[in-house]
């Protein structure tokens, strides 16, 4: 399965960052505001970066998506409400998808530096935490 993420990153993921991938678990940082001259992750460090977020790939080359499987309508709006309450606080926001009513897809990418940064993996791995809240209060 890495190699096809290897296949699908080549063409177009940056090849090289400033930034190097932690060891620490994404999810218990704090997003940091890019700075000028930053550059994006490069290939090693995207594949050692999606090891830490459950789920997620690698979309149109640079960016971070993950579906999720909502129960309906209310369900997917209470999540992303959640999720907004997260970006806003980590000061980095993602593309939400909501489609046929219970169909969500999230997406991550800097902009800043045209493709994926530490900011994308921290946002992804509290999207994940909080899915699992969701999840359990649901049930």
């Amino acid at each position: 399965q890495l190699s096809m993420f290897v296949t699908r990153l080549s063409s177009n993921v940056c090849r090289r960052s400033n930034v190097r991938c932690v060891s620490e678990s994404y999810k218990d940082l704090k997003c940091s505001p890019l700075k000028p001259g930053s550059t994006c992750f490069s290939l090693p460090e995207t594949i050692e970066a999606l090891k830490q977020v459950d789920g997620w790939e690698i979309h149109q080359g640079n960016k971070l998506i993950k579906h999720f499987d909502v129960k309906n309508f209310l369900g997917g709006v209470a999540f992303v409400t959640k999720l907004a309450a997260m970006a806003e606080s980590e000061g980095h926001h993602p593309d939400v998808h909501l489609t046929e009513y219970k169909n969500l897809s999230i997406v991550y990418w800097s902009h800043d530096v045209g493709g994926l940064s530490k900011n994308d993996f921290i946002c992804a791995a509290k999207a994940d935490s909080l899915w699992s809240e969701h999840i359990q209060n649901q049930e």
